[in-house]
């Protein structure tokens, strides 16, 4: 569920109209850390239209202006008996989830709060099954509490049939799709979708061509630069140089000899174009280090060496 409007530190004299009845909640409920929505949370029963009503929140001293609902459509989307409605972690924004079992004054929690989506593109002029679309999504809560909001979690590509399955946290979430072959190009898309716990949503989805500037997938790989660090070696910090012939999304990392991960340089949605990042080594050990670029349609690795 989404919050639009702020909520007091309690819930003492706060009730949730609907268009047809008025429910108080229960005293002592705070929302300082986390909240979560029961039939236990109301001093009564709340009659309203799971299809069709907005539940309005309502104050007797103070004025909250904000309203719940649960998906992109506004349609509300109340928890059923046994669910509870969870505050997702809090920092920037309100963003909520559904639980299948809840635990009312204990933290959240998202054991049973997963769900499923199973994505089916094709495209949109003849129908056909559209495979290798790399597909990026991020839940709706990641994304109100991140001060970057161009980063992504890339979930993979469609294989041979269209399809891509994807398992995330019940609530709204945000897909990122996009596709470069050797003749043509399809237009990027990104849609809103809203998974529900332990229930599997079907999203289709069309992608609609367009005449590539670029006409070979291997003049298109090449065109994609990860240049030499600079300084190197160095002492302290270095400059990463990438550049990127065609929009994409790309991660930027950092490994040991081991292949470990060590940090995330940089990641996100990028134009076209060349781009600098510069990193601070302080609080890493001496040694070689790897940095890699990711992008949907190449990725390149190159060395480099961290002197203190």
């Amino acid at each position: 569920m989404e919050l639009v409007g702020p909520l007091p530190d309690s819930l003492d004299n706060v009730y949730i109209t609907s268009t047809t009845d008025t429910a108080y909640f229960k005293k002592e409920i705070e929302t300082s850390k986390y909240l979560v929505i029961t039939a236990d949370s109301l001093k009564s029963n709340l009659e309203f239209d799971q299809e069709l009503d907005t539940l309005q929140l309502n104050s007797d001293s103070i004025f909250l202006g904000g309203y719940l609902s649960y998906n992109n459509s506004g349609d509300i989307k109340f928890p059923n008996s046994g669910q509870s409605l969870c505050l997702y972690e809090e920092r920037q924004g309100r963003e909520f989830y559904i639980d299948n079992s809840p635990t009312f004054g204990a933290a959240n929690d998202t054991v049973d709060a997963q769900g499923k989506m199973v994505i089916q593109v094709n495209n949109s002029s003849s129908g056909i099954p559209l495979s290798q679309i790399n597909i990026w999504e991020e839940h709706i809560g990641d994304i109100i509490n991140r001060l970057n909001p161009n980063e992504c979690n890339y979930v993979g590509a469609t294989d041979s049939e269209g399809k891509l399955e994807v398992q995330g946290l019940s609530g709204r979430h945000i897909l990122w799709l996009s596709k470069y072959d050797s003749i043509k190009s399809y237009q990027e898309k990104h849609v809103t979708e809203t998974i529900y716990p332990d229930k599997v949503t079907k999203v289709n989805i069309k992608m609609d061509t367009t005449t590539s500037s670029i006409n070979s997938s291997d003049v298109l790989a090449k065109n994609y630069k990860l240049s030499n660090n600079y300084p190197n070696p160095f002492n302290s910090s270095t400059t990463f140089d990438y550049k990127l012939p065609i929009n994409d999304y790309i991660t930027l990392s950092l490994f040991n000899p081991k292949g470990q991960l060590v940090r995330k340089v940089s990641s996100g949605y990028k134009p076209a174009g060349k781009y600098k990042v510069n990193m601070d080594f302080s609080g890493l050990p001496s040694g070689v280090y790897f940095y890699r670029l990711q992008t949907g349609n190449r990725t390149i690795t190159k060395k480099c060496m961290f002197l203190k």
